[in-house]
């Protein structure tokens, strides 16, 4: 596990990605007390009137008679006053950019089109690639900044990617798309420390945000169903669930809407366990569904593509050992040959559940991350 890195010279400038959260806020203390000239920066990524103009549809359910109407999270005003405290108390200069564009274009777009297509795109890995550790990484350069930190759980040696010593928390799984050749002028102040810590830091300093709640998802989706969301976007195109059987169980909003494994939001009741999405034809707009665990929703063999490899890629027929999702434990896969050069195929020591196309599957060596791959 690399250590992580002081400043090299007396007055060395880094910007910080400021999200208005503990985490961003306790790493840009932690490098001011290094001494780093520290600035915040504060991204707005989202533009809540551009949604309203551009939703199709109403939202699936009314609201209850006396409850409010579930609206998208306004959350950049309040990150806004968060991110101008912390500054202030800290005393360093903060900016702002606007990247709602970037944002809509290189992540929204792409998760929508996967959606049509039925994937499940992950918007965040996207997010960190191209808007983190591109536009925001360059815009902070702009400014003068001789590096770029952010409040990530993970570490760097500023060529390779590693785990964050909080396993809880590590977030390397969704930095492995992001160009390498960025590493040299990034800096994860938070890699070695635990959230627990953190929040000690943060508090034992006086920022407010010591005890903000941790935002999970996409903050702009706010008190509504995901699938709600997604519906106002690309409509909705009423079709059938059937079991395994073939019959007809239920009446789903649009097969684009669900994703595999899901087992949330189907409206399906009735005596029995839980239902889950085993699979979905797009052609004919039917989402399969199942009770409880079935042999159907395991798998043993997957394909990957869209490879990015830190360092050279695995041999073939080499054992090595990945995530297939954020929260899931490691497990052990063979790496072989695809017939298509741009692909590779993974054969699973142990079957995985509800494999999602459009996700990522990344591979680790140790503590470090050795790159990954959407799944097809």
């Amino acid at each position: 596990m690399p250590h992580p890195r002081q400043a090299p010279s007396k007055g060395a400038r880094v910007v910080v990605a400021l999200s208005g959260g503990v985490d961003s806020a306790t790493a840009a203390l932690l490098l001011k007390n290094q001494g780093y000239r520290v600035s915040g920066l504060l991204a707005r990524c989202w533009d809540v009137n551009w949604e309203q103009q551009h939703t199709q549809a109403k939202p699936h359910q009314e609201q209850p008679a006396g409850q409010s109407i579930s609206r998208p999270c306004m959350s950049y005003e309040d990150d806004y006053q968060d991110v101008a405290y912390t500054c202030s108390l800290l005393d360093i200069p903060f900016h702002t950019v606007d990247l709602t564009e970037q944002y809509r274009h290189e992540v929204f777009e792409d998760l929508l089109q996967g959606m049509k297509r039925g994937i499940t795109p992950n918007p965040d890995i996207l997010c960190n690639r191209f808007i983190k550790f591109h536009h925001l990484c360059r815009y902070a350069f702009s400014l003068g900044a001789d590096y770029f930190a952010t409040g990530h759980y993970c570490n760097t040696d500023g060529h390779s990617l590693f785990k964050g010593e909080d396993s809880g928390k590590d977030q390397s799984y969704f930095l492995y798309a992001i160009d390498p050749k960025v590493l040299p002028r990034v800096l994860f102040p938070l890699g070695h420390l635990h959230k627990a810590t953190v929040r000690k830091l943060a508090h034992k300093a006086g920022l407010s945000v010591h005890n903000k709640k941790d935002s999970t998802g996409l903050c702009f989706v706010g008190k509504r169903s995901f699938q709600d969301f997604l519906a106002g976007f690309l409509g909705e195109k009423t079709g059938e669930f059937h079991n395994l059987k073939g019959e007809v169980v239920g009446e789903h909003r649009g097969a684009h809407l669900y994703t595999l494994g899901q087992r949330r939001h189907l409206g399906l009741g009735g005596a029995g366990r839980r239902w889950f999405v085993v699979s979905k034809s797009m052609q004919r707009n039917i989402v399969y569904v199942t009770r409880g665990d079935h042999p159907e929703m395991h798998h043993h063999r997957a394909t990957l593509q869209q490879l990015q490899w830190w360092g050279d890629r695995p041999q073939w027929g080499e054992m090595c050992r990945v995530k297939v999702r954020y929260r899931s434990p490691e497990v052990e896969v063979r790496l072989e040959r695809h017939a298509d050069a741009d692909k590779v195929q993974l054969h699973f020591s142990q079957p995985q559940r509800s494999l999602t196309p459009g996700q990522s599957v990344v591979f680790y060596q140790g503590n470090r991350c050795h790159g990954g791959g959407i799944l097809l």
